[in-house]
């Protein structure tokens, strides 16, 4: 089962395939946080949120909208 500490694996194994001159360290570390990301809706237990709910677990942040947000706003922090 994946875990959040597993993730990360996917972003660290392409930097260990491609290296440091096409991964860069600030894009290798954009792709963890955005790996992990998704499953920092945890929180909604502790806010009384059902699991079921659309902003429960697997809810809108393992969405494909939530998906293209991420990413939009990567692609203009990696453009900087």
């Amino acid at each position: 089962m994946a875990t959040i500490m597993t993730h990360v694996a996917v972003p660290l194994v392409l930097r260990m395939g491609f290296g440091k001159a096409k991964v860069s360290n600030r894009l290798v570390i954009l792709a963890c946080i955005a790996a992990i990301l998704p499953d920092v809706d945890v929180i909604a237990f502790k806010l009384g949120i059902p699991y079921a709910s659309a902003f429960g677990h697997r809810g809108f942040s393992h969405s494909l909208l939530s998906a293209v947000i991420v990413g939009l706003f990567a692609s203009s922090t990696l453009a900087i």
